[in-house]
């Protein structure tokens, strides 16, 4: 999201141009899975989850031209109210520059609650996996662990996996490249440097297909 004026402009991305879909890059636009760390983890919680028209350039969700079924977010900042009252330094920066306003001040509260995947939870939605660190600092484990709770008050399943010992960088998920090709193509991979992108893929797999 970025701000402007007294509106909230949500810039989430869409994956609904059919040029784009299934043509110039190969899938099955029925069956989606959007994956995001960080911030990114933010912006695709916010594609799956905030229902069309709550912003001007909110995704639409009615659009037959593709179908988001599950989420995989990584460290997602998931309540930024709570998230911004709990954090220090950089964060709060961040948080400042996303909503173009102080949380606690008059109307940003209304502001950051908008912004939040946190306040969009509900019944029907793709299904969410989302991974913590138990170390991180920037987005602590317990305001990503408020999505697996609003599902749960819902009746509604969801994933959430904290890996020990790890920060906000979730370096575990990370695939370890060997080495790259001589004419520029991607790196050869080496394998998963530890248990985040082993769990991801079998959800993938077994979720990729399940709209709830």
């Amino acid at each position: 999201p970025t701000r402007r004026s007294s509106d909230l402009i949500l810039r989430a991305p869409c994956p609904g141009r059919p040029d784009n879909l299934g043509v110039n890059y190969p899938g099955d636009p029925q069956n989606l899975v959007l994956m995001g760390h960080s911030a990114g983890g933010h912006l695709v919680l916010a594609s799956g989850l905030i229902p069309a028209g709550t912003f001007p350039s909110t995704c639409d969700h009615t659009n037959q031209n593709y179908a988001i079924q599950s989420i995989i977010a990584l460290s997602p900042p998931s309540d930024l109210r709570t998230l911004y009252a709990k954090s220090a330094g950089g964060a709060q920066v961040d948080i400042r520059n996303l909503l173009g306003c102080i949380p606690g001040t008059r109307d940003c509260d209304a502001i950051a609650d908008a912004a939040s995947p946190t306040s969009y939870l509900a019944v029907g939605q793709p299904h969410v996996m989302a991974f913590s660190g138990q170390l991180d600092a920037g987005v602590p484990p317990e305001n990503v662990q408020e999505i697996q709770l609003g599902y749960e008050a819902l009746g509604v399943s969801s994933v959430w996996i904290v890996e020990p010992g790890e920060s906000h960088d979730l370096d575990a998920f990370y695939i370890v490249p060997c080495s790259a090709d001589p004419d520029g193509a991607e790196p050869t991979p080496c394998g998963s440097a530890g248990g985040v992108f082993n769990s991801a893929l079998p959800y993938i797999m077994s979720y990729g297909a399940t709209k709830r």
